[in-house]
């Protein structure tokens, strides 16, 4: 038998074990994303029965008030409402926050620092600010989305992507709270 034939069929095998070590750690690196993400859903099946339930007191609410002169809400009553369901709120992204890793946060309050100074937000201003790499603050980013953390994206059509806080969460104004909370682990009640 012919020498090199012999060393090129060990060549491809040795070629086709690597190949199947790569692909097995593709699979590994996709369970634990799966993994992730089936956590991440039964989080959001919770925080979707929470406000479903929720939605339905404020519906039996509202089907109390009439439009006549009967039983008209005054303004007290309304303010009460809203408070509660502020603080309803306000409970519910308090414990969304807990779930989040020391640095999930930090990449939270870097697109909140840089939002405020700059406007708008891109992976590279974030990656700038944090000294992390590009892919590293990618999977930062989507677990924060998939965490329910009212974190926006959007792309632009030159390719880049800019992050943005929402407007529910900074009219909150809960983000000194939620760093107090990350300093002194207890949230104010």
């Amino acid at each position: 038998m012919d020498p090199d034939f012999d060393t090129k069929i060990r060549a491809s095998f040795a070629k086709v074990r690597q190949d199947i070590q790569i692909i097995k750690e593709e699979i590994e690196k996709l369970k634990e994303a799966l993994i992730l993400q089936n956590k991440s859903n039964s989080t959001l099946k919770e925080d979707v029965g929470y406000l479903k339930q929720l939605s339905n007191e404020l519906r039996s609410k509202i089907s109390t008030i009439s439009i006549g002169n009967r039983r008209v809400d005054d303004d007290d009553q309304r303010s009460m409402t809203m408070n509660d369901n502020a603080k309803q709120l306000r409970f519910l992204l308090e414990n969304k926050f807990r779930s989040l890793t020391d640095r999930e946060f930090s990449v939270f309050m870097a697109i909140y620092q840089l939002e405020e100074e700059q406007g708008t937000v891109t992976y590279q201003d974030m990656a700038n600010k944090l000294n992390i790499s590009g892919s590293n603050l990618r999977n930062h980013v989507l677990s924060l989305i998939n965490k329910g953390i009212p974190v926006g994206k959007e792309r632009l059509f030159n390719g880049k992507t800019t992050f943005f806080i929402k407007k529910e969460l900074r009219n909150l104004n809960i983000v000194a709270d939620l760093i107090e909370y990350r300093q002194h682990k207890t949230f104010k009640q």
